[in-house]
């Protein structure tokens, strides 16, 4: 391969990367938008409460408000230490007032296949480092957040590392944050917005 056609496929690799940057990058500010219509929304509509009686137990204890279902398809990307430029995706299922199902599919790219690639053909490398893992989980709610373990993990990365824990916790009106445990290896965070 000539130094000419390596170069154009460098380029074409990088308008590719972009592409994909940009499409991410338009699809968050469309999430970010739609959520803010429905907070919106939400504000303007009259909101109702019943009126409890008020005891000596209600004036003693303090109840702590319940936590509104976050059900729904969340998205999230960030560099995370270790692993590179990671996206998860993490669809939501209120089962009952305190229980959630989740199913999660996470993916992490190696950012030095870029910065420092072995191979010439950026895409090729690109695809090498990519290491995706899904998850179905099963969580509590308790103090404001939401503690998932792994039932079960479907892949694993380039290092045999799947997500075995994960904590959602409503952030705003319009995002939530994930922090994820993957067993022995090191975890992360991502704030996370509603995609559907």
């Amino acid at each position: 391969m000539t130094k000419r056609n390596r170069k154009i496929l460098l380029i074409c690799g990088a308008i590719l990367l972009g592409y994909y940057f940009m499409r991410s990058y338009s699809k968050y500010i469309a999430g970010v938008e739609a959520a803010r219509a429905r907070a919106m929304q939400r504000a303007a509509m009259p909101k109702r409460s019943p009126v409890a009686p008020v005891t000596a137990e209600s004036q003693s204890t303090p109840v702590a408000p319940p936590m509104p279902n976050i059900s729904g398809i969340w998205v999230g990307r960030g560099v995370t230490k270790g692993r590179g430029l990671c996206s998860l995706r993490l669809e939501l299922k209120q089962n009952d007032p305190i229980n959630y199902s989740a199913y999660s599919t996470f993916s992490c790219m190696a950012i030095d296949s870029l910065t420092n690639p072995k191979d010439v053909n950026m895409m090729t490398n690109y695809l090498k480092n990519m290491d995706p893992d899904s998850a179905i989980l099963t969580g509590t709610v308790g103090k404001g957040a939401i503690r998932f373990h792994a039932d079960k993990t479907i892949g694993a990365d380039n290092s045999g590392c799947a997500i075995s824990d994960l904590i959602v916790t409503p952030f705003g009106a319009s995002q939530v944050a994930a922090e994820w445990q993957e067993g022995t290896c090191p975890g992360g965070n991502v704030m996370m917005q509603r995609q559907h």
